[in-house]
């Protein structure tokens, strides 16, 4: 479990689940990649398609897990400034209540 799933584990809120398994599986898939074009050199012309053309799907891949990734940041951080902006509201009521002396 990452540090970002303990912190944030108890919030049932959140709009996000976490992430950090897929990031894990997309630098997989980047570091298979980059395996495989160090060996490039070492194949024939057919198996040489073959690795290129999984190697393009590989990357591909990662690239639309990263748009994925984009939009679900976005709405995390939009649900982070609404929480925000709820604390902010939060705290100016303690701050009324403390100066009136009620609490």
């Amino acid at each position: 479990m990452c540090c970002a799933q303990l912190i944030m584990a108890s919030h049932i809120r959140e709009p996000i689940k976490h992430t950090c398994p897929y990031i894990d599986k997309y630098i997989k898939s980047i570091r298979k990649v980059l395996y495989n074009d160090r060996q490039l050199k070492e194949l024939d012309t057919d198996d040489l398609y073959d690795v290129a053309s999984d190697m393009a799907y590989e990357l591909e891949s990662c690239i639309d897990y990263l748009e994925e990734l984009r939009a679900s940041n976005d709405e995390l951080r939009q649900w982070g400034i609404e929480e925000a902006d709820k604390v902010d509201e939060l705290e100016l009521k303690i701050e009324e209540i403390e100066q009136e002396g009620t609490f």
